[in-house]
């Protein structure tokens, strides 16, 4: 049986700031010089997105979802605060190359100033991409 080769990018994003909306705009720009590599996988760091209002205003999943569809291209979100169920995790979606979400991992252990602005997450799933 033929071994195959899966390539990843990882996608260093500096936050701006004063801007969520600049900085997914950035983040989706890069990842796509990444997907125009013909990588399988795309992730992202954790706390990427500015941080001062919690969770971000706009979310980065659609345009994230959207490059994944377009290229084919699975996509780790990093981990980046959002409301989930109506709780506020870190969270860090995975997205599968069809642009769907295949699921989220919730950081477990929380660092610092994580645990005022969300709850741990207690598993570590596995997802199939």
């Amino acid at each position: 049986m033929a071994k195959k080769i899966i390539r990843a990018a990882a996608v260093q994003v500096k936050s701006i700031e004063t801007s969520v909306e600049e900085t997914i705009f950035r983040a989706v720009k890069l990842a796509k010089k990444a997907a125009e590599k013909e990588v399988d996988i795309i992730c992202l760091p954790e706390h990427w997105l500015p941080e001062k209002v919690i969770p971000a205003p706009m979310s980065p999943l659609p345009g994230l979802q959207s490059l994944a569809e377009e290229y084919g291209v699975a996509v780790v979100g990093g981990a980046f605060y959002e409301r989930v169920k109506g709780v506020v995790r870190l969270s860090s979606p995975v997205i599968g190359d069809d642009g769907e979400i295949v699921g989220r991992q919730f950081k477990v252990h929380l660092f610092r100033f994580e645990g005022k602005h969300a709850k741990p997450g207690n598993s570590y799933p596995v997802f199939q991409l």
